[in-house]
C-alpha cells in the first residue's frame, strides 16, 4: 500500500510541476499560415518558450489585432531596417539570411504589400522598404 501512495505522490507532483512550467515557461502553436514557408510550413507544431528577452533573428509568435502572427524578428528598438532591391539591411549593414526564399527578378516589380503602404502613406514595396527605425519604448510610430 506505502508503494502505491509512494507512486501517486510522485505523479501528482510530476503534474503540478508540468502544469506550472507549461503555465509559465511554455506553450504549443499550431502554424496557420504560409507566410514563414521554407522555415515554418503550415501545419507544423512548435513548442515555444515564453520570454521577454529576444534577439534579432528570433522567431515570434504574438497576437494583434485579435489574430496570432509568426514573424521573424529583423530589428530591435533603435534598429535601422531597409529593404534594398530585396536585400535586407540592418543599421546600414547588408544580412545574410539563408531562410528567404528568392524570387525571380522579372517578378520583383509587380510585388506591392498594400498593408505596407496604407500603413506608413509611403511608396514602399516588399523589395525596397525604408530606411525604417524601429521605435524604442515610449517612441510614436508617424
Amino acid at each position: 500500500m506505502k508503494t502505491v501512495i509512494k507512486y501517486v505522490l510522485v505523479f501528482a507532483v510530476a503534474i503540478v510541476l508540468a502544469a506550472i512550467v507549461r503555465y509559465y515557461y511554455l506553450e504549443t502553436y499550431l502554424v496557420q499560415s504560409i507566410s514563414m514557408n521554407n522555415t515554418l510550413i503550415e501545419g507544423d507544431k512548435l513548442m515555444i518558450t515564453k520570454t521577454k528577452k529576444v534577439h534579432s533573428g528570433d522567431v515570434l509568435i504574438f497576437l494583434h489585432n485579435q489574430g496570432t502572427y509568426v514573424k521573424r524578428l529583423l530589428g530591435l528598438p533603435g534598429d535601422t531596417i531597409q529593404i534594398i532591391h530585396g536585400m535586407l539591411y540592418v543599421n546600414h549593414r547588408r544580412q545574410s539570411e539563408k531562410y528567404i526564399r528568392r524570387e525571380r527578378k522579372s517578378d520583383m516589380p509587380q510585388r506591392v504589400d498594400p498593408a505596407i503602404m496604407n500603413y506608413y502613406g509611403k511608396n514602399w514595396t516588399v523589395e525596397n522598404f525604408g530606411p525604417y527605425i524601429v521605435p524604442r519604448q515610449g517612441n510614436k510610430i508617424i
